[in-house]
């Protein structure tokens, strides 16, 4: 199986958060998620790029610009009331990565303001959304769930918080 994982608590550089590789799972180790540290931003970092690493590359599919069905989504969820709402952005492969690393730039809104967020990496085929991430050697979808086997979302909630002054 392979995945991801995030980096440090609240690791980000020039506008970006990072989310790290954790390596490969062999079928049958574990089943147990790691447990995610939190993820805090200060509005003020004006982050507006989510980078992902994955520890295999990836097909093209799914890593498009918006408008299209990607498979990354980011929501904010501004409350219970509202229900979350989608953030819009373009998904593309960093440069000479080896399409290992993706990254989420955001351009509605341009950078991620005050609030609470959730990455969503999909490892399952999403109707209308996106399809799963799967690695270009043998096409095996994402363990985002980290139970094992292909399949499941990698989800990871990060908080934007005001800064004082």
């Amino acid at each position: 199986m392979w995945d991801v994982f995030p980096s440090q608590r609240g690791t980000y550089l020039s506008g970006s958060l990072q989310v790290r590789q954790l390596v490969a799972q062999l079928v049958g180790t574990s089943t147990t998620p790691p447990t995610l540290p939190p993820v805090q931003l200060r509005d003020a970092d004006g982050v507006n790029a989510i980078e992902i690493t994955f520890n295999r590359s990836v097909v093209l599919g799914g890593i498009v610009p918006k408008g299209q069905p990607q498979s990354i989504e980011v929501t904010f969820n501004p409350g219970p009331a509202a229900g979350p709402m989608r953030v819009n952005g373009n998904v593309e492969f960093k440069a000479n990565t080896n399409d290992t690393v993706v990254n989420f730039i955001a351009n509605k809104p341009a950078v991620f303001g005050a609030g609470s967020y959730t990455l969503t990496v999909f490892g399952s085929d999403q109707a209308n959304v996106g399809s799963a991430i799967k690695a270009q050697a043998d096409g095996a979808a994402l363990d985002g769930d980290f139970n094992g086997k292909p399949g499941g979302d990698f989800v990871l909630p990060f908080e934007v918080s005001v800064t004082n002054t």
